[in-house]
């Protein structure tokens, strides 16, 4: 009878834990893989993405672990922590990063529209972080 409590027990506890994960990430854009209600210790964590495999060691302190991530390219990422309990499995889709680009009224970024005055603009390009556009060039238009 107590091995049959303590097998329910076992079983239980292992209902909670759960591994955290966005549904969509953005290339290039940090993201966290985190779990929660997990034994402490320390267990292997597997990402599987179109460019391979990474594994981790991460350690559940206070019943959780958040390890940053970020994904380098698009397509579908599956994730796996290995627990003495059993494995811990989820996925998501990292999408293409939004380029800016030129629109009527503005320059739509990936968060949103930025506002641009009236008037022929050149552009966008774009340099790592920056995203330069022009205005104003009279010998452009010239035919």
């Amino acid at each position: 009878m107590r091995r049959w409590f303590a097998l329910a027990f076992l079983g239980l506890s292992a209902l909670g834990q759960t591994l955290l994960l966005p549904e969509t990430a953005r290339v290039g854009e940090a993201l966290f893989l985190e779990g929660k209600d997990l034994p402490q210790g320390r267990f292997p964590l597997e990402v599987q993405g179109p460019q391979g495999t990474a594994t981790w060691e991460v350690e559940a302190q206070e019943g959780g672990f958040r390890l940053p991530f970020t994904p380098e390219a698009p397509g579908e990422y599956r994730v796996r922590l290995s627990l003495p309990s059993g494995a811990l499995e989820g996925r998501f889709t990292a999408l293409a990063p939004v380029q800016p680009r030129l629109v009527e009224g503005g320059l739509e970024l990936p968060w949103g529209r930025l506002p641009l005055p009236e008037g022929p603009w050149l552009g966008p390009l774009v340099e790592g972080d920056r995203v330069f556009v022009a205005q104003g060039f009279w010998w452009w238009r010239r035919a």
